[in-house]
């Protein structure tokens, strides 16, 4: 077998220093390098060769990680406390044009027109008021029929007070065909909003 020439081993050095040559390249390698000075000597170097010393000390990454947590926490609160203060203001106008537009006069409110406020009244509310008059009345298994009669009704005001009335027309089971005059106080609770009081017969 020819002897293995020195420019041979330093092309198979670096795998041999990994490791990762068969064992007949290995025994070879291992043969040459007891009897070669100059190529054992190179096989020293490329085994112990100097390395950049890892610094182990994770204090600086581990500020910097404490940093960064800061600020994300410092930035949550600012964030929040700016939404915070932004939803008690938005509130309080909400709250605050609720109790102003509550507490308006009944004549601030629309709509006047098509006849007055009382017939744009009676036309949103005379159903709920006949009914109203009807479930208090004590005639009520006696009335078959109700209906109340627009162009009667009429309203005042005042402040946050109307006072509407208006005639209802019903079948009496006994004394036939009957109609009252009625009337109701309504407060005001929003725009064109009443709670209604029960009716009151006028004779």
């Amino acid at each position: 077998m020819s002897e293995v020439t020195c420019r041979t081993i330093m092309d198979i050095l670096p795998l041999y220093v990994d490791e990762v040559v068969s064992d007949d390249t290995r025994f070879l390698v291992s043969e040459h390098l007891e009897h070669c000075a100059d190529c054992r000597k190179k096989y020293k170097e490329m085994k112990h060769q100097i390395t950049i010393p890892i610094d182990n000390d994770v204090t600086p990454l581990l500020q910097l990680k404490h940093t960064v947590e800061t600020g994300k926490r410092r930035a949550f609160r600012k964030g929040f406390s700016i939404a915070l203060i932004g939803t008690v203001i938005l509130l309080c106008c909400i709250l605050g044009w609720y109790l102003y537009a509550r507490n308006l006069p009944v004549e601030w409110d629309a709509g006047a027109c098509g006849g007055g406020y009382a017939t744009f009244i009676f036309d949103k509310y005379s159903e709920q008021l006949v009914q109203k008059y009807l479930d208090n009345s004590a005639e009520k298994g006696n009335i078959t029929s109700i209906t109340a009669i627009r162009g009667t009704q009429a309203a005042e005001w005042e402040g946050q007070t109307i006072f509407l009335q208006f005639d209802v027309e019903y079948q009496h089971s006994t004394y036939g065909k009957q109609t009252e005059r009625l009337y109701f106080i309504g407060q005001r609770t929003w725009f064109d909003t009443y709670d209604w009081s029960s009716a009151i017969i006028k004779g």
